[in-house]
């Protein structure tokens, strides 16, 4: 239960409301308490900047956003909507969508090696290594592994890679030296 405190007549409600200003660069800049007066570009809440923003042509609003600071800028956006919803989160909480991800974890010791180096390090291997072993090294399913060896080892690397079975029956898969 939500207890309403009621307000005196005649008191006002006092509430500091943020004024923002987007200039003719693209930028968009806070205005100072008690300095702001009525222009162009001009806006104080979600639905003034969503009118604001409904009229400006989709390279602006890219624009706009590759000029916050510490955002990943981008080419193109795939909805004016998410676009204009995402600039305003910016600008209410500060906090840009890359500082809301988690860090990637590395391992102890320095750089994380890509899964293309993992697979070429066992591909090296003089025995070879099994189809299995790849998808258990990397979380990858056997046709991309596959795409990959065809694709990425043979006909981008230009790599001789070499497809035998082993003692027990088992394909195995090398990069001839």
């Amino acid at each position: 239960m939500i207890n309403v405190v009621p307000r005196k007549a005649g008191e006002k409600e006092h509430h500091k409301m943020k004024t923002y200003h987007l200039d003719a660069n693209n930028r968009i800049k806070l205005i100072e308490a008690g300095k702001h007066r009525n222009r162009d570009g001009q806006f104080c809440s979600e639905e003034q900047w969503v009118k604001m923003a409904a009229d400006l042509p989709m390279a602006r609003v890219v624009a706009i956003w590759n000029h916050l600071p510490g955002v990943t800028k981008v080419e193109r956006f795939t909805s004016r909507a998410k676009a204009i919803q995402r600039i305003w989160n910016v600008l209410i909480t500060g906090i840009t969508p890359v500082a809301q991800r988690k860090p990637v974890r590395q391992p102890p010791g320095g750089t994380r090696e890509s899964k293309k180096g993992q697979l070429l390090a066992l591909l090296r291997q003089p025995d070879g290594v099994s189809l299995d072993s790849l998808v258990s090294a990397t979380g990858w399913q056997k046709h991309s592994i596959r795409g990959f060896l065809s694709g990425a080892v043979r006909r981008t690397m230009g790599l001789k890679l070499v497809s035998s079975k082993d003692t027990s029956g088992t394909r195995v898969y090398r990069i001839e030296a």
